[in-house]
């Protein structure tokens, strides 16, 4: 596995519909295939998924333009670069 997720980390993600709105959670714990996480000032648990190129990623709601975040963009600036690299 290339990225992971580890416990008491802040995630971040931009809205698919709007660049300038960015999303955050915050990795409470981590146990096995599952995450407790502080998501909109709720805690829930969820399903730790892994991309085709082995880094892993949490998507807390499940709806079809639903943020996801990745173990790769770990800070605004890094999903900046991460953006950027791609671009």
């Amino acid at each position: 596995m290339k990225n992971t997720i580890k416990s008491n980390s802040t995630l971040t993600a931009k809205s698919i519909c709007d660049s300038n709105c960015i999303f955050s959670l915050t990795v409470i714990s981590r146990k096995g295939n599952f995450a407790t996480i502080n998501y909109m000032n709720e805690t829930r648990r969820v399903k730790v998924r892994i991309d085709m190129d082995g880094n892993e990623y949490l998507r807390p709601d499940n709806y079809s333009m639903a943020p996801m975040f990745r173990a790769i963009a770990e800070t605004h600036e890094d999903l900046m670069i991460a953006y950027n690299s791609r671009n």
